[in-house]
Parts: C-alpha cells; sequence; structure tokens
C-alpha cells in the first residue's frame, strides 16, 4: 500500500481530487511502485491511523482494521552434522 496524504493551511490552495490522485500516482511511480492496473481510494486523514494496519475492503471499496494474523510457523531447518 503506498500512502499519499495532502494537507491544506488556512488560505492555502483547495486540490481536487483529481490532482491529488494525479500526484500520488506519480509520487509512487517515482518510488519504484509499479501501479499498473490500481485505482487510488480516497480516505478521510481524520479517521486514518498510521500506527492501525488496515486492508482494503474490495467490494465496499472502504478501508478496514486488519485482523492480527498469527505467526507462520516454517520449517525448522535440520543442522548439518559437523564434520
Amino acid at each position: 500500500m503506498y500512502h499519499h496524504r495532502v494537507v491544506t493551511f488556512p488560505g492555502g490552495r483547495i486540490v481536487a481530487e483529481q490532482e491529488v490522485e494525479t500526484r500520488a500516482k506519480e509520487r509512487a511511480t517515482a518510488a519504484g511502485h509499479d501501479i499498473t492496473g490500481l485505482r487510488a481510494l480516497v480516505v478521510d486523514g481524520e479517521k486514518y491511523n498510521s500506527s492501525v494496519p488496515y486492508r482494503v475492503d474490495v467490494a465496499k471499496k472502504a478501508l478496514v482494521i486488519a485482523q492480527a494474523q498469527p505467526p507462520r510457523r516454517g520449517r525448522r531447518r535440520q543442522k548439518k552434522p559437523r564434520r
């Protein structure tokens, strides 16, 4: 997920949503992300908490809090016999 935030200070220029989306895509591409086939999801900054893990509910086109995943347990490597 690429996160792009826009803040308008009092007296500042209001930025159109399409301009924000275009700029976010440019920045994501410049950061090395492949955005082919991706769409932007606009979220109210007041409702977004950067310390909370989210996932995108594609059907609802909304961020939802991700459920904590249990740690994955891989196969343990067998130690090589010493020579």
